[in-house]
């Protein structure tokens, strides 16, 4: 039981023993008792309703206190992603390429973006067979496969280069890192030719 629940049943059982108690005073012609016992229970219920607000109130600033200090002892280093790319050991004669966007989505976009480069655009409907939740990572509808039903709009989502196709980056950067390892092994690339690494981002110095 809650302390207000407890609170209002001990208020409602000390109402009620009042009230027999002032009935019995009456009865008796024990005036004095009836007018003490009355002038003892009208403020009750004024303070029981101080009381209840003051706990809620004290209890809305613990919560946003203990918000406030658990968001501060848990908050994660912002991250980003470096995508090495041995393009020879892939099988093509092409030196070898880093990927180190300032956001993690970039980089994710610009890692697509290079594979559709070399190995062509039929990359994108492969890559379809990874998924972000329900939907497909890489979609040509993005407001109908990106759309979020609790909000009305779209996961956050970014264009591929002037494909027509967009890919789903409403994901954590270590999440996007498993979607690259993925799209290496659909796309049948060997181990080795991809590595991807999630580095802390750099703090800009003024």
């Amino acid at each position: 039981m809650s302390d207000i629940q407890t609170w209002k049943t001990q208020t409602q059982s000390a109402d009620a023993a009042a009230r027999q108690a002032i009935a019995t005073a009456a009865i008796a012609g024990d005036m004095a008792k009836v007018s003490a016992i009355t002038a003892a229970l009208k403020p009750l219920s004024s303070v029981l309703d101080s009381l209840i607000t003051a706990r809620r109130d004290w209890q809305q600033q613990i919560n946003a206190l203990d918000a406030l200090t658990k968001a501060e002892q848990t908050k994660e280093p912002q991250t980003r992603l470096r995508i090495t790319i041995n393009w020879r050991t892939a099988g093509h004669d092409r030196p070898e390429m880093f990927i180190d966007e300032p956001q993690a989505a970039t980089s994710l976009v610009r890692f697509i973006q290079t594979l559709i480069e070399v190995l062509g655009s039929d990359v994108l409907p492969r890559i379809q067979a990874i998924r972000v939740l329900k939907n497909a990572l890489v979609s040509q509808t993005p407001l109908r496969d990106f759309m979020n039903p609790k909000q009305g709009e779209a996961y956050s989502h970014h264009r591929i280069g002037s494909t027509g196709w967009f890919v789903n980056t409403n994901t954590s950067t270590e999440h996007k890192a498993e979607q690259i390892n993925e799209i290496k092994a659909l796309l049948g690339l060997p181990p080795s030719s991809v590595h991807v690494e999630i580095l802390k981002k750099q703090t800009v110095k003024s």
